[in-house]
């Protein structure tokens, strides 16, 4: 699921001068603005401002959930309602990122693509790969509820009878060893805690094909946590919000594929702020 909060809108338009200019006395809209920031923006991520920084209350009980390691309102509580806007609002720029990607590492050069597309949310990633791979096929994970989102995106780009959808947590969904050329952990892993972020990783190793393709998108942070604002801000949400979440550092993923056995190891980044982890299984 992509967990991308206000980080974006942050990203978008971080200074009120980059919100509105000045032309013959008369201030309009930056095109960035009117992008991601209108509702009938063809980016928009407006609707990230509500449900962004998960549930209030969490803020205000953040010293006691510090204190005691226990979150007042985790999201997993009712994750479709929370994920179900989350993932709308998200959609638009991590199909770019995905779509940026796949040119970068060459999806287009590669037919028949095997996809797994894990906590898929609106399956932005899995619609990028098949639009660039002729004749991929893709299986979509994610919660009941969620997964009926995907469903629809999928559908309006007309891609439904190259895609089978698989309804389950990412931990216990079917994940066939050996079966997948490419699979996607997409804003998926900030929100386990380490121990089950590399379980995760692990499931997702196994089911690649030799000489498959893992990839693994977030927000992290630096490894002084010092230098990077969208990874340390999101990792706070992530203590606020989730019963496990937290900040992930370039250094601490970059263990979890090494210690999988992947190598060739690369990280990318397709748009502003948006890294991914690209990573290749053993064999030929």
């Amino acid at each position: 699921m992509t967990f991308g909060f206000l980080d974006h809108v942050s990203r978008a338009s971080p200074r009120a001068s980059e919100r509105s200019t000045a032309v013959g006395g008369v201030y309009t809209l930056t095109e960035t603005a009117e992008r991601y920031l209108c509702t009938d923006g063809p980016a928009s991520m407006a609707a990230l401002v509500r449900v962004a920084p998960g549930p209030h209350a969490n803020w205000t009980d953040l010293a006691a959930t510090i204190r005691h390691g226990r979150v007042g309102h985790p999201i997993e509580d009712d994750p479709a309602a929370f994920y179900g806007p989350l993932v709308t609002a998200t959609f638009p720029t991590q199909l770019r990122a995905a779509s940026r990607l796949g040119a970068m590492v060459g999806w287009s050069r590669r037919p028949g693509l095997r996809v797994l597309d894990v906590g898929a949310g609106r399956a932005p990633w899995a619609i990028a790969l098949l639009q660039q791979s002729a004749g991929a096929t893709a299986v979509v994970n994610d919660l009941p509820g969620v997964v009926d989102l995907a469903a629809e995106t999928i559908a309006a780009h007309g891609l439904t009878d190259r895609v089978e959808l698989r309804s389950g947590d990412f931990h216990d969904a079917a994940m066939e060893a050996g079966a997948f050329d490419v699979v996607v952990l997409g804003h998926v892993c900030r929100t386990e805690g380490d121990t089950r972020a590399r379980a995760l990783v692990s499931r997702a190793v196994e089911a690649l094909a030799p000489g498959g393709q893992l990839v693994l998108a977030d927000y992290f942070a630096d490894n002084d946590r010092t230098h990077n604002p969208f990874g340390v801000q999101m990792g706070m949400t992530m203590l606020a919000a989730t019963r496990r979440g937290g900040v992930l550092t370039h250094a601490q993923v970059h263990g979890w594929l090494q210690a999988a056995g992947l190598r060739a190891i690369r990280l990318l980044e397709p748009i502003g702020f948006n890294q991914v982890f690209v990573a290749t299984k053993e064999g030929v």
